[in-house]
């Protein structure tokens, strides 16, 4: 099921999460949850970015994920931000008022920029 894979790239004091095409409950929702978490808990790591460029479709167990590690984020003084969302899954986060929750960046070079601009700041 490569079509499931969630992919983490790990920068210096950032971690970028590539999503797969769908983020559904009771498929893989449980998993984004963990890998989030997970990034979210690590010390070094001050930026969590979610690069949804390849996601089409997210249900409400993507949704009760990003708020889950929102609140983690919020404990361990980690930044959650939205990458290249789909047109469809930035409907959803509008919809659900989450774009004015998370950060959101057309391009993956945008997020990066803004990990460089904010090394050493405290957010």
């Amino acid at each position: 099921m490569s079509d499931q894979v969630f992919i983490c790239r790990v920068g210096e004091s950032r971690i970028i999460i590539e999503t797969p095409p769908q983020i559904v409950k009771d498929i893989n929702s449980d998993r984004f949850l963990k890998i989030l978490l997970d990034a979210c808990g690590k010390p070094h790591i001050k930026h969590v970015g979610i690069d949804f460029l390849a996601t089409n479709y997210i249900d409400s167990g993507a949704i009760t994920a990003l708020l889950t590690a929102l609140a983690k984020a919020d404990e361990t003084g980690v930044t959650i931000s939205i990458i290249a969302p789909a047109e469809d899954v930035l409907e959803v986060l509008i919809a659900t008022g989450l774009e004015g929750v998370f950060e959101i960046f057309k391009h993956e070079a945008e997020y990066l920029n803004y990990c460089e601009d904010s090394k050493g700041k405290s957010l």
